[in-house]
């Protein structure tokens, strides 16, 4: 057995003196916390946070002991916790220096839920015979460690492949790829002990047939190869996710898109659109794939995290401006979206105190966000630049153009110094500037902010200087002209760059201040080629996520316009067909960056899928989402259970509509909380009724239908009752029909009238 397997005996020997503490379970907690007081790689588990320890009797599980060198870090790292280990624990079998194979966690996240059930489950596996045949306990062990909130199929199957990795195979994202191609076994559906179970022994059957010679080690290093063939080294383990290969008290509070993320074939499209009937829970779940994608994870391991802890993260990227949401509707247009020309009062941007209007070109929402993912973005929330979170690109003129005094002593002392002395320190409205400059006073003591990028101008085509304002405006007296001043950090001096390209073909103008057509994006892109490493390697540029929900609901033609084309794939800025158009209003030469990612979502009852413009259709990767009786599993409220509930609405839906109009989950999740026929009663009445007239154009008959009405005997226990007109209404004139039908609000909470949904 060479290096590249060495890990299996000492890990199989470690998970044997761990079973040891299976009645010492205090006493193992201490030996770790011990350990970890001389060791910062095992600062994560934060021994001192009581809230956390003594809620859990001060007590640690095995598999959580172990994924202390499986986190996402290096060789040495996980090196040097094995050696703690092995002195700990008196582990004779070779230290491994080589992790080739071994899937694991995000350092993020690198403890399991569950002290009980983990060690039992830990228990059932260390007792499976090498021949794999799984207890009867084994199902029911396994599915309460998988319910638990963190704990899903792809940890728990790596888990138990530390301890026993020749009985069980590993079900994380690279596997499950890999499983996939090879032996033709989709393992997306896996879901529950007895799917997993199914799955080894096809699996091994599998193997037998094809590549008997290979066991699951040797499988899960040909995965990670295969998939990670353009990593440096080959020796960092199969990654379950991306992960950092820092310490957690390294980890950004905004990821970085480090350039050796792991691809797997299950990485998302840069655009998708998630559809499904109402409550499907679409919206949500552009939260899920916007936090997914920054942070490089699949789908479904954010899937299995608590709501609150990844919808705090989506509101600090959203703070962030890695995120933007935007609702589509019937008045959107493209001048909203991409670019138009809007009304502003002239003191919007002059100060002047009359209310004359005119007009200018405005980006529209996703021109304006497109334009700022260039920007690079660190732990910090911002990048190592000094960057705000919405810069702009100003062009500054240090006196005049050429080489003069005051350029030279600008570029020298870190700051830009501008004229109008003569206006004195103070500028205020009163001032009736006679020989100008007001828009550019206005300018740079109000609009140009901490943060955004300056541009020295050096000629009407080239600029010498790239930097960043650092300081708000300062009066200078000592100086004898240019008094007016603002701290710069110069990144890149020196330049002789001809930026006429960037700035939409326009040469510079004369005034001393104002803002380019230049997008940070180009920018950053220009900085980085002028001066190489100014800009840190290791931050890049973020991904970024802009999600339209109701996406439908908008002319989507009119809306993107030329954007339709420039969204593709394989069109976006920095790829093999790089395209970019010239916009209407503006002129600029615009394109979509690589690095952002849209996300659609959309209400199949509101307009088929069908009816969707060809062209948007062939951009998007279409995701359904549809409805999950499982969530409403063991929520009854007396007789009624909700999950039956549901599912038997939805099939009576699409038997007699189809089924884009079925009902989402999301309308009784309020029940799994409060459960009461109060609560139950409000929602069919004031939600599932007005949905189901809607559907079926107050068909009562087929609402009868849906509702089971039909088959109740009672009338009181009928949602919908059949009401006879009396004769003596209408006269005698037989041949007018007034029979009609009325809702029985008293229905909707007896339970007696749910006998035949549930």
């Amino acid at each position: 057995m060479g290096d590249n397997y060495q890990w299996e005996t000492f890990y199989t020997d470690l998970a044997q003196k761990l079973l040891e503490y299976r009645d010492r379970r205090s006493e193992l907690f201490d030996v770790i916390r011990g350990l970890a007081k001389d060791q910062p790689l095992m600062n994560y588990f934060h021994f001192e946070r009581e809230d956390w320890w003594g809620s859990q009797d001060h007590q640690i599980d095995p598999f959580s002991v172990m994924a202390a060198m499986n986190r996402g870090t290096t060789d040495e790292n996980r090196t040097a916790i094995a050696k703690l280990y092995a002195k700990a624990f008196d582990i004779t079998s070779t230290v491994p220096t080589e992790f080739v194979g071994i899937p694991v966690l995000d350092n993020r996240k690198s403890f399991f839920a569950g002290v009980n059930e983990m060690w039992e489950l830990f228990i059932i596996a260390m007792n499976v015979p090498q021949d794999g045949q799984l207890p009867s306990n084994f199902e029911d062990s396994f599915n309460s460690v998988i319910s638990l909130s963190g704990n899903g199929i792809g940890m728990v199957s790596m888990a138990l492949f530390w301890v026993r990795p020749h009985v069980f195979m590993p079900l994380e994202t690279t596997s499950r790829g890999y499983i996939a191609k090879h032996y033709d076994i989709d393992t997306t559906g896996i879901r529950k002990a007895s799917q997993y179970v199914q799955f080894l022994s096809d699996f091994r059957d599998k193997i037998v047939t094809q590549t008997p010679e290979l066991g699951f080690p040797e499988l899960s290093q040909k995965a990670w190869v295969e998939f990670n063939q353009h990593d440096a080294s080959p020796s960092q383990g199969n990654v379950a996710t991306t992960t950092p290969k820092k310490n957690l008290e390294d980890a950004a509070d905004v990821p970085n898109n480090n350039t050796d993320k792991t691809p797997t074939e299950t990485e998302m499209g840069k655009n998708i659109i998630l559809y499904g009937t109402p409550g499907t829970g679409k919206t949500y779940s552009t939260m899920q794939y916007a936090v997914a994608i920054i942070e490089h994870k699949d789908i479904s391991v954010i899937q299995q995290e608590q709501y609150s802890d990844v919808f705090a993260r989506y509101r600090r990227y959203k703070e962030a401006g890695l995120i933007a949401f935007t609702t589509f509707h019937q008045s959107m247009g493209y001048e909203e979206f991409i670019e138009g020309i809007r009304p502003v009062l002239d003191d919007d941007e002059t100060g002047e105190s009359h209310s004359e209007i005119s007009h200018e070109i405005h980006d529209g929402i996703f021109k304006e966000f497109c334009n700022k993912a260039g920007a690079p973005i660190s732990k910090s929330g911002n990048d190592d630049l000094g960057l705000n979170k919405n810069p702009r690109v100003w062009k500054v003129s240090l006196e005049n153009t050429g080489d003069n005094g005051t350029r030279t002593e600008c570029l020298a002392n870190g700051h830009i110094r501008i004229a109008w002395d003569e206006y004195g320190e103070s500028v205020s409205d009163e001032i009736d500037f006679p020989r100008g400059g007001k828009v550019v006073l206005n300018t740079f003591y109000n609009r140009m902010q901490i943060g955004d990028i300056i541009f020295s101008c050096f000629s009407s085509r080239t600029i010498d200087a790239i930097g960043v304002i650092t300081g708000d405006p300062e009066w200078h007296d000592e100086y004898d002209k240019f008094k007016r001043l603002r701290t710069v950090r110069w990144l890149a001096t020196g330049l002789h760059e001809d930026i006429v390209g960037i700035n939409n073909d326009k040469a510079m103008t004369l005034s001393t201040v104002y803002a380019l057509s230049v997008t940070v994006t180009d920018a950053i892109s220009l900085l980085k080629r002028v001066k190489p490493g100014s800009v840190r390697q290791d931050i890049g540029n973020q991904d970024r996520v802009f999600i339209i929900d109701e996406i439908n609901r908008g002319n989507i033609s009119k809306i993107f316009g030329e954007l339709i084309t420039l969204i593709e794939t394989n069109k976006r800025i920095g790829a093999r067909e790089e395209s970019r158009a010239v916009l209407p209003y503006s002129g600029d030469n615009f394109g979509v960056p690589n690095n952002v990612y849209i996300i659609g979502t959309m209400n199949t009852a509101d307009r088929s899928i069908a009816l969707i413009d060809t062209a948007l259709r062939r951009r998007f990767d279409f995701i359904e989402m549809v409805p999950q009786s499982s969530v409403l599993h063991h929520t009854t409220i007396g007789i009624i259970d909700l999950s039956k509930l549901l599912d038997t609405l939805n099939a009576r839906i699409t038997a007699l509509l189809d089924r884009e109009h079925t009902i989402g989950q999301a309308y009784f999740l309020p029940l799994v909380d409060r459960p009461s026929m109060k609560q139950l009663g409000n929602i069919m009445e004031f939600k599932i009724m007005p949905l189901l007239q809607e559907y079926f154009y107050d068909d009562y008959h087929k609402i009868q239908l849906i509702l089971g009405d039909n088959q109740k005997n009672n009338d009181e226990d009928r949602f919908v009752q059949f009401v006879e007109a009396v004769t003596s209404l209408f006269g005698s004139d037989e041949n007018e029909t007034a029979d009609y039908y009325t809702i029985n609000r008293q229905a909707f909470t007896r339970a007696e009238a749910y006998a035949y949904l549930s």
